[in-house]
């Protein structure tokens, strides 16, 4: 991910029909069976139309602190969608 508008850059511009993202920081192992998980089910042929994206929080910073608050779930990992 670069910015928060490769976000909706997806949905809009490329008609995909959700976009999941995962904040992680590398070296965090609490998170790491999601992060398994999270890269088994993005490859399967049926989540064509989503993209999975993880967000490097340390590259990106001010995107993750906004997205992050005092006990909030853990792993973090938000949906986007159209809601048509």
């Amino acid at each position: 991910m670069e910015t928060e508008e490769d976000i909706y850059h997806h949905l809009y511009n490329k008609d995909r029909t959700a976009v999941f993202i995962m904040l992680y920081n590398p070296g965090h192992f609490i998170n790491e069976n999601f992060n398994r998980a999270f890269e088994i089910e993005s490859a399967r042929p049926e989540y064509d139309d989503i993209v999975f994206m993880r967000v490097h929080c340390r590259k990106h910073l001010s995107f993750c602190i906004n997205k992050m608050w005092p006990k909030r779930n853990l792993p973090a990992a938000e949906a986007y969608f159209i809601n048509e």
